[in-house]
């Protein structure tokens, strides 16, 4: 049987395609199933089992964490990372988006930790930028920064540690250190979220305002932590 053909754009909605209350089954029946699978998705300093439509297109990739890892329902984050995708935060957020587009949007520099760590490129202050989002609405949306591939090692702040986007000793950073991650992430009870058609534009990644140790999924129930991101109303 011929799977269904989907076509997605750019700026393709999610709210009618990922409802947050989506089980594998539903997933499947959108999507195709050839199109679904089951996979061991890296969470920070872990694996869970999570849910990946298109997995063989790096375009269309698209990895989504539930708060049942047994029956797999009741999606919590939608996460989409690479260098490229049709998928993007219904804010405007993209992939390959860099580090001067964002300051210039949030009006204000921005600090992030140094890349190339399990934490690496979380955004930890948007200094009251535009930006900034309340920690309180029950969607998320959030990116985490990477370096591009024309980076050189010393061109972009890598590790431990804390780095503002205005930092002289990387002057070229803000062309070089791009968005490589994007993540929807809901933190209110599934109910609630279908009742207001929650569901972002695009998708999903790891950028926090609250220390790392906050900002993990727990393996014993796979309840995650929302994360604190910026957004654009």
């Amino acid at each position: 049987m011929a799977c269904p053909r989907v076509r997605v754009t750019r700026r393709e909605r999610l709210r009618e395609r990922l409802r947050d209350t989506s089980a594998l089954e539903d997933l499947r029946q959108r999507f195709g199933a050839d199109n679904v699978k089951v996979e061991e998705l890296v969470a920070i300093e872990d694996q869970i089992t999570g849910i990946v439509i298109f997995p063989d297109d790096p375009l269309r990739r698209a990895e989504i964490f539930t708060r049942d890892v047994t029956t797999l329902r009741g999606i919590v984050a939608i996460r989409v990372s690479g260098s490229k995708s049709r998928w993007h935060l219904d804010n405007g957020f993209h992939l390959g988006m860099t580090l001067a587009e964002l300051v210039k949007r949030n009006g204000k520099p921005i600090t992030y930790y140094g890349l190339a760590w399990d934490y690496g490129g979380i955004v930890t202050d948007w200094h009251g930028g535009r930006l900034a989002q309340s920690p309180d609405g029950p969607i998320h949306r959030s990116i985490g920064l990477s370096s591009a591939d024309n980076a050189g090692v010393d061109a972009v702040p890598l590790g431990e540690g804390e780095f503002r986007s205005d930092d002289p000793r990387y002057p070229h950073q803000g062309k070089l250190v791009i968005v490589g991650e994007l993540r929807v992430s809901f933190a209110e009870p599934e109910e609630k979220l279908a009742a207001q058609g929650a569901i972002a534009e695009g998708i999903a990644p790891r950028d926090v305002t609250h220390p790392p140790a906050q900002a993990s999924f727990s393996a014993m129930g796979c309840v995650y932590c929302a994360y604190v991101v910026a957004s654009l109303l």
